[in-house]
């Protein structure tokens, strides 16, 4: 199985082949190319956002999946999935519900931020 993105001809080929094209041109394995452009937009790792958002919400327990196949032509949800299970890919997609209720993580009551940084920021504010 080929994961690849494609567009028809005379179409926009979206972000996810922009990427890929840049990727190819770079010359770099795909892993310094994906951290160092992640770097320059200014994201953050998916376990980074998982544990600060764990932090904040109750939920239960982390599923993986597809995220790419929208976006890969002739590639379907089920394909994607294969490739993930087969450990050829790794999940674009991670998502939660709250334990039990299949709701949306629900906020922890506010805690306030005691950190050495926040205290910085009160105290530079007053």
């Amino acid at each position: 199985m080929v994961l690849h993105p494609s567009s028809p001809p005379g179409t926009d080929p979206g972000w996810l082949h922009r990427r890929h094209a840049e990727w190819r041109d770079s010359g770099q394995p795909w892993d310094d190319y994906c951290r160092s452009w992640g770097a320059a937009e200014g994201l953050h790792a998916g376990q980074d956002i998982l544990r600060e958002l764990g932090a904040r919400f109750d939920s239960g327990p982390i599923t993986y999946g597809p995220y790419f196949f929208t976006d890969l032509a002739a590639i379907s949800e089920t394909e994607e999935q294969a490739a993930i299970d087969a450990r050829l890919i790794q999940a674009g997609r991670a998502s939660s519900t709250q334990a039990d209720s299949g709701q949306t993580a629900a906020p922890r009551r506010h805690q306030p931020d005691t950190s050495f940084e926040s205290r910085i920021r009160i105290r530079s504010s007053r």
